[in-house]
């Protein structure tokens, strides 16, 4: 338990701790408390020696570290009766990823609320928050749907006030905890109206429904509303007291599902802190979401400054808009240095009923131990490129690189390709590593497992993919010869190479491949080499990713991008030859995929890029911030397809770096397009 200064730390302590009791709650014991809580608020401070001597009685050991506390505990209970200390106490039980209840209210602050919860998302530790109000009989019966669908609802609670925390957050709470327990999520707009003995507040909800909390300083208070429903009207907001939400948190310690989404917490708050707003522009109505996107803008900055100060990777941004799915649309990646490797391979099994088991887990112990060996981990990873022998392997390998990942959430781009006779399945990786001393040049890392190029923080250069024609021997000694002009024309060299992409016909094998390019490169430690068979016309097209020092671009506006055409190059309008963007952050997606079967037309297609320009905007770019894509195809048909659509969504003279990869499949069954994106954002 952290905080000693609110009754509910008592009340618990006695129903989990105290025998005989006929209010008892069986499943766990608190057993050690963290006392401190508020610093000012005069209430609070006051009851702290009282309640130490009181729950000490009880069996509970008083602790001055919290860090110690959450090293020994299974799950805990935020107990702070002050807001505003939260955040900061919530923080490293996240980070020990410890099932976590966080009593009313949830933060001090719109922003700090959900800081928290985005703090919880990326640590991946279930926690939630609530007043005993919400779980008190009468309330559950309406949102269970003993009235139907709920039309309105009026609720009435104490609402003291207290100077450190928004109005309502105090106490007014419990009663608009009632009124959105039933109303749920939804609420567009706030008007706070001048009350002389209280506040009344109206909400109005999606398909203009109305909620109203009536907040009581005068008279005798109490606790109550009533929901109008489908087939009624019937009593909410009472209290029965503190048992039914201790129930709640013993059920939600068990399972680790929380019995209120975070959403709908968030909501709360933004209704409450609407409240205020309302009040602050003289009772006026007041959009919600525009009360939330400049909370959230507060909230971002809170999470970007706390995050980095985190180990590397742990300032990694998951965007995951199903919250159930592991691996996430799209990461964001902080100015840090990035990571690339060699590929891992491993025989699989190319029937239906193959068992991916053992191939995964040998590619994922080799992808370990070449990222510990240059100063990252599984945790750390941005993005993973896999390769399947066949569209139907595709569900099994991703739910078993979840379980031999339990801690990586990276964006996953899955296409299907022969791979030829010594491995059918592929996988390398992009990954946050630890900063280098040597912060000029790309450092390769061997080992025996696999590869690794650690490339410093700093400018980057795409290169789009090149292609040479003639038998294989010429067509990669061809291509590689046009990339070390492209390269030279900037001032650059293999050393400065990150990783080698290669997309080559069946009629040679990967390691075929990785010899025939490391022959031409001719530069040792040569950088990490991988591969995918395409059905192009031409043997190879090869790609280089590379970290420029001879960039001056700062993290400052558009000017951390540069599109260039190389002198005599006849510039393209669907992609362009070389991108290079300054020091800053950078944006990742996963392969995407139509969200329906492929169908005639440009409907997949502008499926597809409507995914990846949605996910690249929640993760703060835009359209005119990409820098990098990679595009794959499994017919002319889409390709052509593909190329319509992205004629109407790039500006001329601003197309990303590119490559077109003809494949046999994009590693879903029915799809015949994918797309993974590179982008930075708009505001560094």
């Amino acid at each position: 338990m952290i905080g000693l200064d609110t009754s509910h730390c008592l009340a618990f302590t006695e129903m989990l701790n105290v025998e005989p009791n006929p209010q008892r709650i069986a499943g766990g014991r608190v057993t050690l408390v963290y006392p401190k809580g508020s610093p000012d608020i005069a209430s609070s401070v006051s009851r702290v020696p009282d309640y130490t001597k009181k729950i000490t009685a009880m069996g509970v050991e008083v602790i001055d570290d919290l860090e110690e506390l959450v090293r020994r505990v299974d799950v805990v209970l935020l107990e702070t009766n002050d807001g505003r200390p939260h955040l900061e106490q919530a923080l490293p039980v996240l980070r020990a990823r410890k099932p976590l209840f966080i009593d009313k209210p949830v933060a001090g602050s719109l922003a700090d609320a959900i800081a928290i919860y985005r703090l919880a998302e990326h640590f991946r530790t279930p926690c939630f928050s609530a007043s005993s109000l919400r779980f008190a009989a009468t309330t559950q019966k309406v949102r269970n749907g003993s009235l139907g669908a709920v039309m309105g609802c009026d609720t009435f609670s104490p609402c003291s006030l207290e100077p450190t925390h928004p109005d309502l957050f105090w106490y007014g709470i419990h009663g608009c905890e009632a009124l959105f327990t039933v109303m749920g999520t939804g609420c567009r707009e706030v008007t706070r109206l001048p009350m002389h003995d209280g506040e009344f507040v109206v909400g109005v909800w999606e398909g203009n429904r109305i909620g109203t909390f009536r907040g009581l300083r005068g008279g005798k208070p109490g606790y109550g509303g009533t929901a109008f429903g489908a087939t009624g009207t019937a009593p909410v907001g009472t209290t029965d007291g503190y048992r039914p939400l201790l129930i709640e948190i013993m059920n939600f310690f068990e399972t680790g599902t929380p019995p209120v989404t975070p959403a709908e917490t968030i909501q709360l708050f933004a209704f409450m802190e609407s409240a205020d707003e309302s009040k602050r522009r003289g009772h006026v109505a007041v959009k919600v979401a525009e009360v939330v996107a400049k909370a959230e803008a507060k909230a971002d900055a809170k999470v970007r400054a706390i995050l980095a100060l985190e180990k590397p990777g742990t300032a990694l941004r998951f965007h995951r808009p199903d919250t159930t799915e592991h691996f996430s649309d799209g990461v964001a990646a902080p100015a840090a240095p990035l990571l690339w490797t060699s590929q891992f391979a491993a025989p699989l099994a190319i029937d239906r009923g193959g068992d991916v088991e053992p191939a995964v887990a040998s590619v994922v112990a080799s992808l370990t131990d070449t990222l510990q060996r240059a100063g990252s981990s599984p945790a750390d990873l941005v993005r993973l490129h896999v390769v399947v022998v066949d569209d139907a392997h595709t569900p099994a390998v991703l739910a078993a690189l979840e379980r031999h990942l339990p801690d990586a959430h990276p964006a996953v781009s899955v296409v299907t390709a022969a791979s030829g006779a010594d491995a059918g399945l592929l996988i390398d990786a992009v990954a946050v590593a630890a900063p280098s001393r040597v912060t000029d040049q790309v450092r390769v890392v061997a080992g025996p497992a696999g590869t690794a190029a650690v490339m410093p923080t700093g400018a980057k250069v795409f290169v789009s993919g090149q292609a040479a024609s003639g038998e294989p021997q010429a067509a990669v000694a061809g291509t590689i010869g046009q990339l070390a002009t492209s390269l030279e024309g900037l001032g650059l060299g293999w050393r400065h190479v990150g990783q080698i992409r290669v997309f080559h016909q069946a009629s040679f094998t990967p390691s075929e491949v990785i010899d025939l390019v490391r022959q031409a490169v001719g530069f040792e430690p040569c950088p990490p080499i991988v591969t995918a068979v395409w059905t192009g016309a031409l043997p190879v097209e090869i790609e280089v990713v590379a970290h420029d020092p001879t960039s001056r671009n700062s993290a400052d506006g558009d000017e951390t991008i540069s599109f260039i055409t190389p002198s005599g190059v006849t510039p393209s309008a669907g992609y362009t030859r070389i991108v290079r963007i300054g020091v800053g952050p950078s944006i990742w997606t996963g392969g995407m995929v139509a969200r329906a079967d492929a169908s005639e037309g440009d409907h997949e297609a502008g499926d597809v890029f409507d995914r990846v320009v949605t996910t690249v905007e929640a993760l703060g770019g835009d359209r005119r911030h990409l820098v990098k894509a990679t595009y794959f195809v499994t017919s002319d048909a889409a390709a052509a397809s593909l190329r319509r659509v992205r004629a109407t969504l790039y500006e001329r003279d601003r197309p990303p770096a590119a490559s077109l990869v003809a494949v046999r499949g994009v590693g879903h069954a029915r799809r015949g397009q994918s797309i993974d994106m590179i982008a930075v954002p708009v505001e560094p």
